[in-house]
């Protein structure tokens, strides 16, 4: 897949892809569209000709307030027949794109598929087949979800078979707490404070970033004034407390942290602020912040011990790191997991994905750089290459509209790469900001 074009230009000059990428192509377009889903947005034209492909990252461009009528042949079949369109149809289009990606060719070829019209059977889909096939159900009832859609598409790009979508073979992707393994109770979430804001019900999705290297990747949705919302899906059987957006979180505890299991491996972020004790619980119209500023010359001890108000934290993924206590995991189906107070706009990602290709983190992050400078509203504060224990590696900070992100990526020996990123509120970011350093001065590895 070549560099800066989109998937309709990369199949009509290269011909169709090969069931593992289109998988993995998949599963970042569908990734954004979830995203806006969680947002009350229908993108309403996914197909081909809108993905675009850049050195393995795939973009999904036009969100806006109401639907695109997009290339009638990746219209869903409820749409023919004159029905709203919803997340299904997103869905249904999306399984349209994939049986273009293998096959060269649209499913219904220069016209609208009929409201009970099946597709043909896919020749070169491979064990991709059966998601096409499950997405293109007619009848947007008996398509599956994104989530199950998600394990699908990830179990292709990692060369597994699937079988039809139903909720006993694909379980539903998790999301847990992040408590210490001993100490005093952190508690629930604090009720928020009165006059507080809260979050506008529909969104404009100005710009969808994708950070990550084949298979996985941090999509960013910036809604209208650059706020930034968590992207993970919660699985229905969490409860509440774990799963839903609470308006306001206790700070992490300021008790001392019970001892790591295992040992930091020695950081150095010449970018990064050192972590400090969190303060007092006060009253905030955002989520209270774990950690206050701190000095902008990184920690730099071998071990580095884990401040009090975090707790060593292995995510299923294998690395760990100190984690704010009381934050919450969600599954981010990128490799590894999101952490987050409010679920909202104050996110702690990792992505894990394979670069066996060896590409410079700072190219990813350049490559980036650019679609988000065609968008307007971004302004870069830092970008560099580094050493990131003792790995080729990258760092970047910047704002778009009023959201604060910043992210370190570096190349592990065995070809994985990581990226750990934190997005908040432009107002937020120096409370928030000593996460970030607490999570790379504590970052360990397999």
């Amino acid at each position: 897949m070549s560099t800066g074009r989109s998937l309709a230009e990369v199949i009509a000059a290269d011909g169709p892809l090969a069931p593992r990428d289109a998988a993995r192509v998949g599963a970042q377009v569908l990734a954004a569209l979830v995203r806006g889903h969680r947002e009350g947005l229908v993108h309403g034209a996914v197909e081909p000709a809108r993905v675009q492909l850049e050195g393995g990252r795939a973009v999904l461009a036009e969100f806006a307030d109401g639907p695109y009528d997009g290339d009638p042949e990746y219209l869903a079949p409820e749409r023919t027949a004159g029905r709203a369109p919803g997340p299904e149809t997103d869905l249904w289009s999306l399984g349209a794109t994939l049986f273009t990606a293998v096959e060269g060719r649209p499913p219904f070829p220069g016209r609208r598929p009929g409201p009970a019209e099946r597709p043909p059977e896919p020749r070169r889909a491979g064990t991709l087949a059966p998601v096409i096939a499950s997405l293109l159900r007619p009848d947007p009832g008996q398509r599956p979800g994104a989530e199950w859609t998600g394990h699908m598409l990830d179990r292709v790009a990692a060369g597994l078979t699937v079988g039809p979508a139903t909720a006993e073979a694909l379980p539903a992707r998790e999301t847990v707490a992040v408590a210490a393994p001993a100490g005093p109770p952190t508690g629930p979430p604090a009720p928020r404070a009165a006059g507080a804001r809260r979050r506008p019900g529909v969104w404009v999705a100005a710009l969808v970033l994708a950070l990550a290297v084949l298979g996985g990747v941090v999509f960013l949705l910036v809604g209208r004034g650059g706020t930034h919302h968590q992207a993970g899906t919660a699985s229905p059987s969490v409860p509440p407390s774990a799963t839903g957006p609470p308006s306001g979180v206790q700070p992490p505890s300021t008790e001392p942290s019970a001892p790591q299991t295992t040992p930091a491996t020695p950081t150095t972020t010449p970018t990064t602020p050192s972590p400090t004790t969190p303060p007092p619980a006060t009253e905030s119209p955002s989520p209270a912040a774990p950690s206050t500023p701190a000095p902008s010359t990184p920690a730099q001890t071998p071990g580095a011990e884990v401040p009090p108000g975090y707790v060593r934290t292995t995510d299923p993924a294998g690395f760990s790191f100190a984690a704010p206590i009381g934050w919450t995991r969600t599954d981010n189906g990128m490799g590894a997991g999101d952490y987050s107070p409010d679920n909202r706009g104050h996110i702690l990602r990792f992505t894990v994905v394979p670069n066996p290709a060896g590409q410079a983190p700072l190219d990813g992050f350049l490559q980036i750089e650019r679609s988000l400078t065609q968008q307007g509203g971004y302004s870069r504060i830092d970008l560099r290459t580094n050493t990131y224990q003792g790995n080729p590696g990258a760092s970047w900070e910047f704002t778009f509209g009023s959201a604060h992100l910043g992210a370190q990526s570096f190349l592990a020996p065995n070809g994985t790469e990581y990226t750990v990123y934190l997005s908040t509120p432009e107002s937020d970011w120096a409370a928030y900001q000593p996460v970030l350093a607490t999570a790379l001065n504590t970052f360990t590895i397999p």
